[in-house]
């Protein structure tokens, strides 16, 4: 039985995604309607773990940006 294999873009926070695909504050920002500024405020809030964004890659290139918070957590011993 093979593990299932996690894509390395399951999983990212913002910065971390951005840098993956060489995008830019800007591109972010143009692409989903906001601005610098405001790519830059969450990437800062997510640095001082105040707050966390997941992307998440959708059918068709849609990437959708979410903020979560943690609810539960724990380590399966069988995984």
């Amino acid at each position: 039985m093979n593990k299932f294999e996690i894509p390395k873009t399951l999983g990212l926070t913002l910065k971390p995604w951005r840098e993956s695909y060489n995008l830019t504050q800007d591109e972010v920002a143009e692409t989903w309607n906001l601005t610098q500024p405001a790519i830059s405020k969450m990437e800062q809030a997510e640095e001082k773990g105040e707050r966390t964004f997941f992307l998440i890659e959708e059918p068709e290139g849609y990437w959708r940006c979410m903020e979560v918070s943690e609810i539960h957590a724990g380590k399966f011993s069988w995984l």
